[in-house]
């Protein structure tokens, strides 16, 4: 139990941090466009979303033990995975926007306004929504699989494993396409300063 909630707690607060930088790139991105466009929407939507992943992880389980416990199988293990993936899930949605604010950014600084915001609007908007068609085929897919084939806890775990682990393959693509346009980024402030 101590290693599953350091574990828990150890993505609920990857989560936060990926948030806290998604907030700077908001904030970057209204200065920069000069709209005067708060931020504090992105505030509560951040604060909303690492609160509520936080209670399904570590007090969901108290919350709906009596409905899981009611259902037949392995619907504990069904649930820690599929909340689990939600997070990482997460992570990789809260990555994608900050690299389209970023996207977005770099073509402000460069001139590059007009349609391509819409452009990146869209991009994002098809990013956040294909990932979340991929967790909903996922989520259904392992309900299917495990009532199908009568997966046991150990089966639960590999289907979930292998989800998880395209979720941080993503993860760490889209970190690497951040990266790239942090430098784009910077070497256009350095330039102009």
């Amino acid at each position: 139990m101590e290693s599953e909630l350091l574990k828990n707690t150890v993505w609920l607060a990857c989560l936060a941090a990926e948030a806290v930088i998604l907030l700077y790139a908001r904030s970057w991105l209204a200065e920069i466009e000069g709209s005067g466009r708060r931020a504090w929407p992105a505030v509560a939507a951040s604060a909303g979303l690492v609160g509520a992943l936080g209670v399904l992880l570590l007090g969901g389980e108290a919350l709906f033990g009596a409905r899981l416990a009611s259902l037949p199988g392995y619907r504990f293990e069904i649930y820690r995975w599929v909340v689990w993936n939600l997070v990482v899930t997460a992570i990789v949605i809260v990555e994608q926007v900050i690299l389209v604010y970023l996207m977005r950014l770099d073509g402000l600084l460069r001139g590059d306004a007009g349609g391509e915001t819409v452009a990146l609007r869209g991009i994002g908007a098809l990013l956040a929504g294909g990932t979340l068609m991929v967790y909903a085929a996922y989520v259904y897919g392992l309900i299917a699989v495990t009532d199908a084939h009568r997966l046991d806890a150990d089966g639960i775990a590999n289907v979930s494993a292998f989800f998880c682990r395209i979720g941080c393959a993503a993860c760490v693509m889209f970190e690497w396409l951040i990266a790239v346009w942090v430098v784009r980024v910077g070497r256009v402030f350095l330039k102009a300063a």
